[in-house]
């Protein structure tokens, strides 16, 4: 999504004001080698064909349905019905309307059969019942602001528990917070120092995250590192490094920058952590890391993907375009 165009309507000084208001933490620790302790070898079992082809942002694969979250000409959600790959409906229409969304954001969430978006435009957040005919809004929220009344540039967020949510702020800061919507308060964050001295915009020090618990991960977009965090108390703890350290250069031209990580799933206690192949936006290798032990495994498939999920079923599912349009695959490991 490109909301670049909003964030640099943010101040500095209303930046000032929200950091100061609230313990932040960026602490550093070792970065270490992480050790591979296992490689498995997958197999496609199934092959499920979509006939339109999507620039997907994110997705969500539920009991009833998949949901493609991208850039439709009037709407941002477009939900399959799982049996039959028909098209069940449309939601969140563009637009300044009710209910309508002038900057649709995806926020990821583990409850089956519900979806939440955000409108950092119009300051609100709406949970969608997409088991219900039509996906009615049982629940809206409406985000921080700073003193002007604006929305700090919320870039993604993670539903971490009850209220809370994990919201990674991309100003002229780069901070990832805990913030309880209930209250409009916030309850910790944390400092991404690599963007600090730094003048140009976040791009190049992006990156993903989920939560498993009370431990989040971080996975860079455009360097090989990630890093674990922990929810302790009112701070966001930085407890484990691995890949590269704060060497990573800057090229001039954004279009040459390398993926590294391309999406980040979670399972049981383990975070899947989707490797880019030669830099580019598919890969064929998942990085498995538990979330506790930080032990750590890789799964390499047949094919490329550029995004993965999994289904009711526990199955390990993976998105791909072709040329007669959407693709999705089930997995399964080789006997």
């Amino acid at each position: 999504m490109n909301i670049v165009s909003y964030i640099s309507k943010t101040t500095f000084l209303s930046l000032i004001f929200l950091i100061s208001c609230n313990t932040r933490t960026s602490k550093s620790v070792d970065t270490s080698v992480l050790s591979v302790n296992d490689t498995l070898h997958y197999k496609v079992t199934e092959t499920l064909k979509v006939p339109l082809y999507f620039n997907l942002w994110d997705w969500k694969i539920t009991s009833n349905h998949i949901v493609f979250f991208h850039q439709g000409k009037e709407q941002y959600v477009t939900l399959y019905n799982i049996a039959d790959t028909s098209m069940t409906y449309t939601i969140a229409n563009k637009g300044k309307g009710n209910n309508e969304y002038l900057s649709c954001c995806w926020c990821k969430t583990k409850k089956d059969n519900e979806i939440t978006l955000y409108d950092i435009m119009k300051s609100a957040l709406h949970i969608y019942d997409i088991g219900n005919k039509n996906a009615p809004i049982i629940k809206s929220y409406t985000l921080p602001t700073d003193d002007s009344g604006l929305t700090l540039p919320y870039t993604s967020m993670v539903h971490y528990k009850n209220t809370q949510y994990l919201m990674k702020e991309d100003g002229n800061e780069t901070n990832l917070r805990l913030v309880d919507l209930n209250s409009g308060k916030e309850i910790a964050s944390y400092h991404c120092v690599y963007r600090d001295n730094k003048q140009e915009p976040y791009t190049p020090y992006d990156y993903l995250f989920h939560v498993i618990d009370n431990k989040i991960i971080l996975s860079y977009c455009y360097f090989d590192r990630i890093e674990l965090l922990q929810i302790k108390d009112n701070t966001l703890e930085l407890i484990a490094a691995y890949g590269e350290k704060d060497n990573f250069n800057v090229p001039k031209d954004y279009d040459l920058l390398q993926y590294s990580y391309l999406y980040t799933a979670t399972k049981d206690d383990n975070f899947y952590l989707l490797k880019s192949r030669e830099g580019q936006d598919e890969g064929d290798e998942i990085l498995v890391l538990n979330a506790d032990t930080h032990k750590s495994s890789i799964i390499k498939l047949p094919i490329p993907i550029k995004l993965l999920n999994f289904d009711t079923k526990g199955r390990l599912v993976g998105y791909n375009e072709s040329d007669s349009g959407s693709v999705i695959y089930t997995f399964q490991e080789k006997e």
